[in-house]
């Protein structure tokens, strides 16, 4: 049994993990440990700034090598959780094109669809490239300027990953 970390269950499937040699705790969201970290450190800090960091380097090291070690289940996603993640990222990826789409079939350029739009050109480059998930109102707003309609068709099977997002209209 290991006395130097100390792990508990908080609200909504998060955690808190605390090492009771350098005072550091880290609180993380089940199966998303490196994306959710939120790292508090102790109260008394050393004098020098360069101490301070090196412990907050070694505390960080101890902490994720007893979590991945003692705890994997809780640091790393499920199938689940990771079959979702994709399934989002995906997701995300096929509205841009279709924003893409249906701002290039109207013949409008990026700077077009900014300025009918609101947003700026870097945003929504980012969304037609999808590395940059908008919500509903954001595309929404983006294709009734664009002359489009939004329409969400569910998906026919498992095995048919596609789903048209944007209806063109003439």
């Amino acid at each position: 049994m290991n006395n130097r970390f100390n792990l508990t269950k908080l609200d909504g499937g998060r955690y808190v993990v605390s090492d009771t040699e350098t005072g550091y705790s880290i609180i993380f969201k089940t199966g998303q440990y490196n994306t959710s970290q939120k790292v508090i450190a102790p109260e008394q800090q050393h004098d020098s700034p360069q101490e301070a960091a090196r412990l907050g380097a070694y505390a960080m090291r101890s902490i994720g090598d007893y979590m991945a070690q003692e705890h994997a289940d809780l640091v790393f996603p499920s199938e689940e959780q990771e079959r979702r993640r994709r399934h989002f990222i995906d997701t995300t990826k096929d509205i841009g094109q279709s924003l893409r789409e249906l701002r290039e079939y109207n013949g409008y350029t990026i700077e077009d669809a900014a300025d009918k739009s609101g947003f700026s050109v870097r945003r929504i480059e980012a969304i037609e490239s999808g590395k940059f998930p908008a919500d509903l109102n954001v595309i929404t707003r983006i294709i009734e300027r664009l002359g489009g309609r939004l329409a969400v068709v569910p998906e026919e099977s498992e095995s048919d990953p596609h789903c048209a997002f944007v209806e063109l209209t003439d």
